[in-house]
């Protein structure tokens, strides 16, 4: 039990994601791996660790984080990405995109 709450996961993915925009990936996928050894099935954490795995080159992981996303929303699609995320410039949400591609997401 976290006396937190889950108000703790969405701190965590925010600083995660802070992190990735930040070009600091392996703080990124530090800050996800927190988020998802509380809440495995975070969807938010899952597309951070992927996105932050890939751009620091742990393809491994990335993927690995990328299957369990589609296990959990097997619709998802990295086209779709934009409607999960909150107002970015388009060019951060690219740099996301990007990654979460490079992790062989469509």
């Amino acid at each position: 039990l976290n006396p937190l709450g889950r108000g703790i996961a969405g701190t965590q993915a925010a600083v995660a994601t802070a992190h990735f925009f930040a070009g600091r990936y392996d703080e990124a996928s530090n800050w996800a791996g927190k988020l998802l050894r509380e809440y495995p099935a975070s969807h938010p954490g899952l597309r951070i660790a992927v996105a932050s795995n890939a751009a620091s080159g742990r393809t491994e992981e990335a993927k690995s984080a990328a299957a369990q996303l589609l296990q959990l929303d097997p619709a998802f699609r990295v086209s779709k990405l934009r409607n999960s995320l909150g107002p970015y410039p388009p060019e951060a949400v690219s740099k996301y995109e990007e990654a979460m591609r490079a992790a062989g997401l469509e």
